[in-house]
């Protein structure tokens, strides 16, 4: 090793970084083309500089990871909090428009259900009329209950219970039924009059009220004009919505929405933990 070799190697750590002048670095690749030696010293070095980069990379990369994954965590729960902010928003409305919906339907149900009870409420105030009137004066005592209610009733017929077959109980309460033939039947009124024509009952059932008490059954048959609030009746007890299903898509979207605001406010406290980690 002689002297230009000593200085080369001093020179080298310039030369690999590429900061020496351009005199020295034509030095230093002239030696290193002519002596072996420095030549290897040369490669060992740039060898472990290149380990110490690598190591520095990775060292690099290991404190920087962590950091990476929390920036990904927290940009999928931005957006998935954006987005469940969202839905809350949506929900919160949808409980609006349903709840308005169903205050307006429990209110229509409630005006409807005083409409059912009213006509039901008439029934039998025109039955226990005439059952009262039959049991005080006899069958040709109907004659004011055929007037009073003549608004409501076309005909008003009176049947002994043995003379006619029906397989339900209708003790209890005036019940539609299909028109008992009036021929059966012991008298017929129709606006207070008598009626001794052959009489035609109707084929509309709804319109037929019939109640047993005794030995007799009374049958009264709706003016056709008063029908539409006989059907409206039945239509409300038979197959009206309850309360209860009027307001349950709104009872179930507003749970879905708490269930929902507690995930997003969860979400939002998650974040900022996750915001304090990367600051």
């Amino acid at each position: 090793m002689n002297n230009e070799c000593e200085i080369v190697k001093d020179l080298l750590p310039s030369y690999i970084d590429k900061l020496c002048s351009k005199s020295s670095e034509n030095f230093v690749s002239t030696h290193l083309e002519h002596c072996t030696e420095c030549k290897s010293f040369y490669n060992r070095m740039v060898l472990e500089l290149n380990i110490e980069d690598e190591i520095e990379v990775i060292e690099r990369q290991q404190v920087i990871q962590p950091f990476q994954k929390v920036s990904a965590l927290l940009k999928i729960q931005k957006i998935t909090e954006k987005a469940l902010k969202w839905l809350v928003i949506f929900s919160l409305i949808m409980i609006l428009i349903l709840s308005t919906l169903a205050t307006s339907n429990t209110t229509q149900f409630n005006k409807e259900q005083m409409h059912q009870s009213s006509i039901e409420q008439e029934q039998l105030e025109i039955m226990s009329a005439a059952f009262q009137s039959l049991n005080q004066n006899g069958l040709e005592s109907l004659e004011d209950v055929s007037l009073n209610y003549a608004r409501q009733i076309k005909y008003l017929a009176v049947f002994e219970r043995n003379s006619v077959s029906i397989d339900k109980d209708i003790s209890k309460e005036p019940t539609i039924l299909y028109p008992l033939p009036y021929k059966d039947a012991d008298i017929v009124y129709e606006n207070g009059e008598i009626i001794t024509n052959t009489i035609t009952p109707s084929d509309y059932d709804i319109g037929t009220m019939v109640m047993e008490k005794g030995n007799y059954i009374i049958q009264f048959e709706y003016q056709d004009r008063y029908l539409n609030h006989v059907e409206r009746a039945f239509q409300t007890k038979h197959y009206a919505k309850s309360l209860l299903e009027i307001w349950l898509p709104s009872v179930i979207t507003l749970i879905i929405t708490l269930i929902l605001l507690s995930i997003w406010l969860n979400l939002v406290k998650s974040l900022r933990r996750t915001e304090g980690l990367i600051e």
